[in-house]
């Protein structure tokens, strides 16, 4: 009798241990923003622009989802937030911009590629 109370015991924790580890659901929201420049004018050609400096969000608006960096080989940058947002994106180099906007999800990695163009 004492066999089935540990054996009941033993299959309770396992179950038990299984439910809390399954309920643990990532929240974060991983931004990828990618920064081109076109050949000709067309956005569906060009090249990934190194060095420019992109800022995502607005520092007035929300402190804490307001992002700046700076773009790597790939014309990239990433970043984890905290909540889901839809995030305006400037991307300044030069007398280039580029703007845009991601929608942040929870859980997800989102990717948004902006075109940089001669400033008018």
């Amino acid at each position: 009798m004492k066999r089935k109370y540990i054996i009941l015991l033993v299959v309770n924790l396992v179950f038990v241990s299984f439910l809390s580890s399954s309920c643990d659901k990532y929240t974060d929201c991983t931004g990828i923003i990618t920064v081109m420049q076109s050949h000709d004018g067309n956005s569906a050609i060009g090249d990934p622009v190194p060095g420019c400096t992109v800022y995502v969000g607005e520092k007035e608006y929300a402190e804490n989802v307001y992002f700046v960096g700076t773009t790597d080989e790939k014309g990239q940058i990433k970043n984890v937030w905290k909540n889901e947002a839809n995030l305006g994106i400037k991307a300044v180099k030069g007398d280039m911009t580029a703007i845009g906007v991601i929608n942040l999800k929870a859980g997800e990695v989102v990717e948004q590629t902006v075109w940089l163009k001669k400033n008018i």
